[in-house]
C-alpha cells in the first residue's frame, strides 16, 4: 500500500539495516556457488569498468504494465528519462548496459540509440540474452558498480543490487 508506506518494494534506502545484512549474506552464499567459468567471464569484462562506470538496466516495453497508471505511461522503462539521467553525468563517466532479449529488435533499438548518444562510453556484453548463463552474467556485471540506473518494478535490477552487497545507489528514471 503506497499511501500507508507499509510496502517498501523498490525503495532500497528504506530497507532496515538488519534485513540488508541478512539478505546480503544469503546472496553472498549464492554467489559463492557460481561456476568459475562464469565468474572469470564477468571479471574479464568488468576490467573495462572504473569507479566512474554506472550500471544501466534496460527492461523494454515487453515487460508487465504497471497497474493503476494511465495506458500511455504504463511501462516501467522510460528511455527519455533514462537518457536525461545519463546526461547528468560528466563525459568521464561510462555506462554498462544490460538489456533483455528484445532490445536489438524492432524499430525502437534502444541499445543503438544509447550507443549513438554516448558513443564509446557504452559497454555492452554481447551474449545470448535468452540463456540463463547470459542473464546471470548480466546480473553480476550490473552488481559491480556503485550506481545502478534501473527499471522500476524489475526484479532483475533488485537482484543485481543484492548481488552487489546492497550498497549501490539505485535510480529509477521517471519514477522518483
Amino acid at each position: 500500500n503506497a499511501e500507508s508506506k507499509h510496502r517498501i518494494d523498490w525503495e532500497f534506502d528504506r530497507i532496515p539495516i538488519h534485513l540488508k545484512e541478512e539478505y546480503s549474506k544469503i546472496f553472498s552464499i549464492i554467489k559463492s556457488q557460481i561456476r568459475d567459468d562464469i565468474l572469470l567471464e564477468v571479471d574479464s569484462f568488468s576490467n573495462n569498468f572504473t569507479d566512474k562506470t554506472i550500471s544501466v538496466h534496460v527492461r523494454t516495453e515487453t515487460g508487465h504494465p504497471v497497474e493503476g497508471i494511465a495506458q500511455e505511461e504504463r511501462r516501467s522503462f522510460k528511455l527519455d528519462e533514462t537518457i536525461k539521467v545519463m546526461e547528468s553525468y560528466s563525459d568521464d563517466y561510462t555506462f554498462f548496459i544490460s538489456t533483455d532479449e528484445y532490445v536489438e529488435q524492432g524499430s525502437n533499438n534502444i541499445l543503438s540509440t544509447l550507443q549513438e548518444k554516448f558513443g564509446d562510453r557504452i559497454f555492452y556484453h554481447k551474449k545470448d540474452s535468452l540463456s540463463v548463463r547470459g542473464a546471470l552474467i548480466d546480473l553480476l556485471l550490473l552488481s559491480k558498480n556503485k550506481t545502478i540506473i534501473g527499471t522500476y518494478f524489475s526484479g532483475f535490477t533488485e537482484v543485481s543490487w543484492w548481488l552487489g552487497g546492497a550498497t549501490a545507489k539505485v535510480i529509477f528514471p521517471g519514477w522518483e
